[in-house]
């Protein structure tokens, strides 16, 4: 290839080759970011984040083809080029790689940070063109130092492009920034998604072969505590199992039959520990933890979607759709605050900001419908998201307490393990 072609390349590409590498090393860190920390993640669905990838990547694609048509080699060394984007913008291939295959890219990986790096993407871009700018004025002095004045370098110079584009613009960026200010509190709940949503873990019947007590095993780097039950859960409404004596039948196993019940031997007031200590109270539902001094209401999400459990958490400490009430034999499982945005005006964004400070032994006194019931912590972990799971259990009254670590991400989450003493 001769020297001439070689410069000729130079002409055409310039700073892209740097550019779109320093680009997509960005991009990669953004998304390690994203995966590192749980988030924060654009939540938007699978379908919607493609079909916007798509629409932005064809019109990057319209404006490169469109670049590359106006940008005939045999007048690139005798004029500075205005033709088609070129009026517009001095880099109209760089300012789309910007403006549109980046917000493409932050859609189809749902990364807000790839969007929030975007001023960062701008500044790369604008040091790797000093040195092309520079060769320009070197060669068109007078003409591309007026161009410069007339022309914006990655976006167009509305005012000078046209008066009424230029206010239109502005004027919608300053309405969609009050919508935003006026209703930050549902969009950040609604498009701002933490990986922080517990998985509810369904046994399979088949795999049950007996019910066991409560055990404890090391796996995946927590304890796993496992005793299956094969009662259906409730997942939306509170409700209680607890069958009188007089409904017994002599010899029947509900849980082997199928009923959904506990076998009354195990039921009645007499072997539940949660009936026999409970205490009466005229309190609402709450949770009260004297060694963290937290007293917080106990609230109850119409739904396990990661929008309605955010709304509640506003609203005090979640109960988490299929957790097991007392007096039931199972799994209680809330979940509340340990941090939050700082325009969030909650006052329980931190109120399981000290949970990580719990010891065995302490006691966690839980109300709901009108009875108090004691816990005393036996267990706590901290554990990957996908690892804050909830078991249930056939004859034990456990709580878990679970929220987001470190304070102020959601990289990881905390659990605490409480039991109500037989």
């Amino acid at each position: 290839m001769t020297q001439k072609n070689n410069y000729q390349i130079e002409q055409v590409f310039g700073a892209l080759p740097r550019g779109v590498l320093e680009n997509f090393l960005l991009a990669v860190l953004a998304v390690l970011l994203t995966a590192a920390w749980g988030g924060p993640r654009l939540g938007v669905s699978t379908q919607t984040g493609v079909i916007v990838f798509f629409v932005l990547l064809l019109l990057y694609l319209a404006v490169s083809i469109w670049c590359i048509k106006a940008l005939p080699i045999h007048k690139m060394k005798t004029e500075v080029i205005k033709d088609g984007p070129y009026k517009f913008v001095r880099h109209p291939m760089y300012g789309a790689i910007i403006f549109l295959l980046n917000p493409a890219l932050a859609f189809v990986l749902k990364s807000w940070l790839v969007l929030l790096f975007l001023p960062l993407t701008w500044l790369i871009w604008k040091v790797l063109i000093k040195e092309e700018e520079a060769e320009l004025l070197n060669e068109f002095p007078d003409q591309y130092s007026l161009y410069q004045k007339e022309t914006g370098m990655f976006f167009p110079n509305l005012l000078k492009v046209n008066k009424f584009l230029f206010f239109a613009f502005w004027g919608l960026v300053f309405a969609l920034a009050g919508f935003t200010a006026l209703n930050y509190k549902l969009l950040s709940e609604g498009l701002i998604v933490w990986d922080n949503k517990p998985v509810f873990e369904k046994i399979e019947e088949e795999k049950v072969s007996k019910i066991e007590p409560i055990t404890k095993e090391e796996t995946s780097g927590f304890t796993k505590i496992e005793a299956p039950s094969k009662f259906q859960l409730a997942e939306t409404r509170f409700y209680a199992t607890l069958l009188p004596l007089k409904t017994a039948i002599p010899g029947y196993d509900p849980i082997v039959n199928g009923t959904g019940f506990l076998p009354v031997h195990q039921n009645s007031p007499e072997r539940n520990s949660a009936v026999r200590t409970r205490v009466a109270t005229q309190k609402t539902d709450s949770i009260a933890i004297s060694a963290l001094s937290v007293e917080a209401p106990l609230v109850t999400p119409a739904n396990s979607s990661e929008k309605e459990i955010n709304a509640k958490l506003n609203n005090g400490v979640v109960i988490y759709p299929g957790s097991a009430l007392p007096p039931d034999f199972g799994n209680l499982f809330l979940t509340g605050h340990s941090s939050s945005y700082f325009w969030n005006k909650s006052p329980y964004t931190k109120i399981f900001a000290g949970l990580n400070k719990l010891s065995t032994g302490d006691k966690i006194t839980v109300t709901l419908n009108g009875f108090s019931y004691e816990y005393t912590v036996f267990d706590k972990k901290i554990v990957n998201p996908d690892e804050a799971k909830i078991y249930q259990y056939s004859d034990r009254h456990i709580l878990t307490l679970m929220t987001c670590w470190p304070i102020g991400s959601a990289k990881q989450r905390v659990l605490v393990y409480a039991e109500i003493q037989p």
